[in-house]
């Protein structure tokens, strides 16, 4: 979603996702599964959950410096669910957080992503990010049904930014993932799978 630059029209933009595989994003062990976990496995589990009255709706945190396979790993994701309705939303697009959540509830299961949440979601008290937007999101996520397969993935370098209250209950961020530089075994496994055929 996006919005012109005088706050008026709202449209909508349809992109292709490049394709990302599991074998192409390097984590450190134990780090992909957690997420896997957190996402697919809810998903997979869906039916079970909802008999034991359990919620659906989950969010998760991505954050480490840039270029350490945060949206690497969110598009990986996005290809290992598929079939779900993803909704994208950066930059201006952050505003339209109740438009955005409407249409996901009407066309779940639904994943959203919000990119660099840091500039809206930045701490009250700085004087950077909008607190409205936060206030919105965290508004809206808390009236959204449990029993609804919505996954929030968001993704962040500076989780020092971070409003507390984003994380301080189930139903917004469940889980805050840390996407590290990498380790000396991380950029062996990089170089062989990204430097194949080259010498």
């Amino acid at each position: 979603l996006h919005q012109d630059k005088q706050g008026g029209s709202v449209g909508v933009q349809f992109h292709t996702v490049p394709t990302v595989t599991r074998t192409d994003v390097i984590l450190p062990e134990g780090t992909l599964e957690r997420l896997e976990r957190h996402t697919l496995g809810i998903t997979q589990s869906a039916r079970r959950l909802r008999a034991a009255g359990r919620h659906l709706r989950r969010g998760v945190l991505l954050h480490g410096p840039p270029g350490t396979g945060k949206t690497l790993s969110t598009m990986y994701l996005l290809h290992a669910m598929a079939g779900r309705t993803t909704i994208l939303l950066t930059g201006r697009g952050l505003g339209l957080i109740e438009q955005a959540l409407g249409i996901g509830r009407d066309l779940a299961p639904a994943t959203f992503v919000f990119e660099d949440i840091d500039l809206v979601a930045a701490e009250r008290t700085m004087e950077i990010g909008s607190p409205g937007v936060l206030f919105e999101l965290l508004n809206q996520m808390e009236g959204l049904a449990e029993d609804e397969d919505l996954l929030f993935v968001l993704t962040t370098n500076r989780p020092d930014l971070i409003e507390p209250a984003l994380a301080a209950r189930p139903g917004r961020v469940d889980l805050a993932l840390e996407i590290p530089l990498p380790d000396a075994d991380g950029r062996r496994r990089l170089l062989g799978l990204y430097g194949a055929g080259t010498e």
